[in-house]
């Protein structure tokens, strides 16, 4: 039997994939300043706001950039700290991998 074979770029650049999250992050899964302060609202807004940009079809930079603005934003939650950048980075290498 013969196969016809296509260049792999024709079949990738006519399929369309979509990604849809829902992240559940707690506070303490962000790693934000949960001792000094109750930070669950803080942690629904940064799941809000990942799940948001990555359902609109961002790229991987649009939402690193979008998430930046809103940790920025939750920075007296600690969300501009290292650590919720380092979950961020984690989660977007399963959503984009390279």
């Amino acid at each position: 039997m013969y196969f016809k074979e296509y260049p792999p770029m024709s079949i990738v650049a006519k399929l369309a994939m979509s990604v849809s999250i829902k992240p559940t992050f707690t506070a303490n899964d962000w790693q934000l300043y949960t001792v000094s302060r109750p930070c669950e609202e803080a942690a629904l807004k940064l799941n809000e706001a990942l799940a948001a940009a990555v359902n609109a079809g961002m790229t991987r930079a649009q939402v690193m950039r979008r998430m930046d603005v809103v940790m920025t934003e939750l920075r007296e939650f600690g969300a501009a700290d290292s650590e919720p950048s380092h979950l961020l980075d984690e989660v977007l290498g399963h959503i984009f991998p390279a």
